[in-house]
């Protein structure tokens, strides 16, 4: 049973206040106060609907949303989270002092999103609202009502957290690539460990192999001074591409990525810009990998 020490009621005709009260310039002057006993069921304030604050508002405590799973249906993991905070468009701006008098609008710098935009690409976020007019004590308007649209940023909050998450994975996906690649590499180093210096196994090759229908790639001259030739032979026709790391397997270019068709390739690679030492070329087709090592000299 509710037992009220003081009960009102504002009526719907007209702008009334069911409990009113004003705070005086000074120290410590409250329009309204209320006091819980802390640790207890008990409530110092309890507003069943909306509640307006024109100033600061400072929670010296926890401040917490209903996420209770229990209130919850149609539960999801959050998908292209990463796509979203790519849309959004965070930026410093200045409130305009006046533009809304019914509130005490922050002065000075701030950082924040523009709800309008915002609204494109998170709407779950963006609120609406009317700040009521304001009348002086004889019922004049001094200030007119205002529509004004506000961002609820513990909506926002999860989306960051799940394009961290969303990068996070794409991270790991390229280290898993680039460990891939290094094992391709020094497999091919080690399959090449013999071979003559400056020379590939294809250089090596005769005639009739190098007639031979496979996936080669050919580096002519190497050692590299300024200018070499990348020869490749594409089999059948696919995805192409040719890239360059260094030798501990770190990716440096991708010189060239198309899709082509059966047939003999050459590339010339300009060297002048990369320091003395060993590199690694990578001829990709269709997810087929042939490596070879280059060796650039002063």
């Amino acid at each position: 049973m509710h037992n009220p020490g003081l009960s009102t009621y504002a009526s719907s005709t007209s702008t009334n206040y069911g409990v009113y009260g004003k705070a005086a310039n000074g120290i410590k002057n409250y329009g309204v106060y209320g006091e819980a006993a802390v640790g207890t069921d008990s409530w110092a304030g309890y507003f069943k609907g909306q509640a307006t604050v024109t100033a600061d508002l400072w929670v010296l405590g926890t401040f917490h949303n209903p996420s209770d799973a229990n209130l919850k249906t149609n539960v999801e993991d959050l998908s292209g989270a990463l796509d979203l905070v790519l849309q959004m468009q965070p930026k410093t701006y200045e409130f305009i002092q006046g533009a809304l008098p019914q509130a005490n609008l922050a002065a000075g710098p701030q950082v924040g999103l523009i709800a309008q935009e915002l609204e494109t690409v998170l709407p779950a976020a963006v609120g609406h609202t009317t700040v009521p007019a304001e009348l002086d004590s004889l019922g004049t308007e001094i200030h007119p009502a205002v529509t004004i649209a506000g961002i609820d940023y513990n909506t926002v909050t999860p989306v960051l957290v799940g394009a961290i998450k969303e990068q996070q994975a794409m991270i790991d996906q390229q280290k898993a690539t680039i460990a891939q690649m290094q094992d391709q590499i020094n497999h091919c180093c080690a399959a090449q460990g013999d071979a003559a210096p400056g020379r590939s196994l294809e250089q090596g090759s005769t005639p009739q192999e190098n007639d031979l229908q496979e996936q080669r790639l050919l580096i002519i001259p190497n050692p590299v001074a300024d200018l070499t030739t990348l020869e490749y032979y594409v089999p059948k026709a696919g995805k192409v591409s040719l890239q360059v790391s260094t030798s501990d397997g770190k990716p440096l270019a991708t010189l060239r990525e198309e899709l082509a068709e059966a047939g003999a390739y050459n590339y010339s690679w300009n060297t002048t810009k990369l320091s003395a030492g060993t590199y690694f070329c990578t001829f990709m087709l269709d997810g087929a990998v042939v490596v070879k090592r280059a060796v650039k000299v002063k």
